[in-house]
Order: C-alpha cells, then sequence, then structure tokens
C-alpha cells in the first residue's frame, strides 16, 4: 500500500512539474513581448519629446504669426499624443511588474541572473534589445 501511494505521489510530482516549465516559458515569452512594445513606446517618447523641443524652440524665434499658429496646433497635437503615450506606457509597466513579480524568485540571486539572461536572450531573438 505504500508503495502504491509513494508511485502515485511521484507520478503526480512528475505530471505537475512539466505544464509549470511549459507555463513558465509561455509567461516569459508574453513578458518579452511586453518590453519589446515598452521599448518601442520609450523610443517613440523620445522622438515626441525632441519634437516638442524643437517646436517650441521655433516657437520663441519665430516672428510670423502664421507660422505661430501652424506651430502652436502642432504642439496641442504632440501634446496630446504625449499624453496618450504616457499613459499607455504607465498601463504597460504596472503590467509588467506585476509580471515580474510572479515570475522571478526574489531569495535566489542565482535564478534571478538566470532569468535576466533568459529574458535578455529572447529580447535579441525577438530584434528588440534595450538600450
Amino acid at each position: 500500500m505504500k508503495i502504491i501511494a509513494f508511485l502515485l505521489l511521484v507520478m503526480i510530482a512528475f505530471s505537475c512539474h512539466k505544464p509549470v516549465a511549459a507555463a513558465n516559458n509561455a509567461k516569459l515569452d508574453e513578458l518579452a513581448d511586453r518590453t519589446c512594445q515598452a521599448i518601442s513606446i520609450r523610443q517613440q517618447r523620445f522622438a515626441l519629446a525632441n519634437k516638442i523641443r524643437f517646436t517650441q524652440d521655433s516657437l520663441t524665434n519665430l516672428k510670423l504669426k502664421g507660422d505661430s499658429r501652424r506651430l502652436q496646433a502642432r504642439l496641442k497635437d504632440y501634446m496630446l499624443l504625449k499624453d496618450s503615450l504616457l499613459k499607455s506606457s504607465l498601463a504597460l509597466a504596472d503590467n509588467i511588474r506585476l509580471q515580474l513579480d510572479s515570475l522571478v524568485p526574489y531569495g535566489d540571486k542565482g535564478a534571478q541572473k538566470r532569468f535576466t539572461a533568459s529574458l535578455d536572450s529572447l529580447l535579441a531573438k525577438k530584434g528588440c534589445i534595450a538600450k
């Protein structure tokens, strides 16, 4: 009887172990996709910030009213886009943080390094390496 119980316990342990690894791989892939999206949004935010600075500098150095109205309208559009990018960036950051909390082991530094290495490898395969 004890042997049967032990064999059942071993079979349950093996059967539960494999889906967890597959689930973690799926979660890691999803995290990599979200991280790629976050990198893309960050690059868009930097490009938009440069456009805003350029437009503001042009407005301060401008003498013609027609150009001033056009630049002010463009600046208004940039500010709306900035708010949209900021909201999506913050929501994505919250999702990534929650997902990291569920995936990264806190106590084991070696496991953390292996996790970071595997995430970096997956990001490189997807073509979106953080700079």
